[in-house]
């Protein structure tokens, strides 16, 4: 399950290892916690690399100098440099070749370049962390939510974190500028032949880590993470973005196309677009829906003030849309339960139903989603049902194994729907 998700998105497994080992990243969804790290990092860095463009990255350009004396010059070809007298035209200044220093400017187009790229994902996660303060603010009225405001506290506290980090990035540029000694442009090429010193060594090596954050691999905060006592709260996260993962892979190896960017999405919540042909699918992790239906899935809680699923998913339907949940959990007990016991994980067949009215002969009635199953970390190569009509069930995904049958064939059923009913 650590190796599906670091391939993922490391940046999402080391807040677990970090809480007891203290390493890069500060603990925090992951994309915060990156590139709070990545500021942090290039404001030590960037002095250093400054220093280390020593006397080998400068060259000699000669240019031609005016003097007023003659010694190792001479004539000039400009008429203002000379003057009548009674002997005749005399020169006041001569001409002589001078070697000027020019200072490589390659290796800071580089730095610079990487200062950019760091300012557009400042952008982007800056964006993503207030949409995601506004809906959980949203959350907070009229509704006794500790869980949204535990949430919305955690998520000031990383607001705050970023706000000095735009003022860094452009204070970043302007030192490059300040080095150059003249204004240059950012280049995609790196320096070749590349600086020697250690600082430039270690910034080619960790590009990746500043640049791609989505190619991170945090081993060891999860291997610090396995020889520990996980708590049961972060192993149940965990397995429920493991699972989150599964069912976006699934959908794609089914034709399925998503619609932007998904991994911050399934790390920390959120919605994921799929498109084929001409229908469409909603997925939405971890949602929080209200009772005042304004949850943008159209769902309402019709018991309490909010129903907190793990994995929503709404697709086109019989006049209107149909909403599919999952509910992973890493407790086994719910497997094994015989048919017609109490199912809990089914209670979203009851709990949540759309907003607006349907109308079937001419009645006004309520419309609930059509499937609230659970996934559990078992064997097996087939889903397992739990009532006659399969609205509840229970799919063995466990972590290790590849994509199963089983959860190919529950996607199946959800894309086959979606594509019948869209045409």
């Amino acid at each position: 399950m650590l190796n599906d998700l670091q391939k993922f998105s490391g940046a999402f497994v080391e807040p677990m290892g970090q809480k007891r080992f203290p390493g890069k990243f500060a603990r925090g969804p992951g994309s915060v916690s990156w590139i709070i790290w990545a500021i942090g990092e290039m404001r030590m860095r960037i002095p250093t690399l400054l220093d280390g463009l020593d006397e080998s990255w400068e060259y000699s350009r000669f240019d031609v100098v005016s003097r007023r004396t003659p010694l190792h010059a001479g004539f000039s070809t400009k008429a203002s440099d000379y003057i009548a007298t009674e002997r005749g035209v005399l020169p006041v200044r001569w001409i002589a070749p001078s070697v000027v220093p020019v200072r490589e400017r390659t290796p800071l187009r580089w730095l610079l370049h990487i200062v950019s790229l760091l300012q557009e994902q400042f952008v982007g996660i800056t964006a993503e962390l207030v949409e995601q303060l506004d809906e959980v603010t949203s959350l907070l009225d009229g509704a006794e939510a500790y869980y949204a405001k535990e949430y919305c506290d955690e998520l000031l506290h990383w607001k705050a974190q970023l706000e000095g980090g735009q003022h860094s990035l452009l204070r970043f540029r302007a030192m490059i500028q300040q080095h150059a000694g003249e204004k240059i442009v950012e280049s995609v090429r790196r320096p070749d032949p590349f600086p020697q010193s250690v600082a430039w060594h270690r910034l080619r090596v960790d590009f990746d880590l500043f640049c791609q954050p989505h190619t991170l691999v945090a081993a060891r905060w999860a291997d610090a993470t396995l020889r520990t006592n996980v708590s049961l709260a972060e192993l149940s996260t965990l397995y429920e973005r493991w699972c989150a993962l599964k069912i976006v892979n699934g959908l794609v190896e089914l034709g399925w196309e998503p619609l932007g960017s998904i991994w911050e999405k399934v790390l920390i919540g959120g919605e994921i677009r799929f498109r084929r042909d001409s229908s469409w699918i909603l997925i939405w992790i971890a949602p929080r829906i209200l009772a005042d239906g304004s949850h943008p899935s159209g769902l309402v809680s019709v018991v309490g003030p909010e129903q907190c699923p793990d994995i929503v998913i709404v697709a086109p339907g019989y006049r209107g849309a149909d909403a599919f949940v999952l509910d992973p959990t890493i407790s086994n007990e719910i497997a094994h339960r015989p048919p017609g016991a109490p199912k809990s994980k089914a209670r979203y067949l009851e709990t949540l139903e759309f907003g607006d009215a349907r109308i079937i002969a001419g009645v006004r009635t309520s419309k609930r989603v059509i499937r609230s199953w659970s996934a559990t970390p078992t064997t097996g190569s087939s889903c397992r049902l739990l009532t006659d009509d399969g609205r509840s069930g229970v799919i063995p995904m466990l972590p290790g194994q590849a994509q199963t049958p089983a959860v190919t064939a529950w996607l199946q059923d959800i894309s086959e729907h979606a594509l019948a009913w869209a045409k």
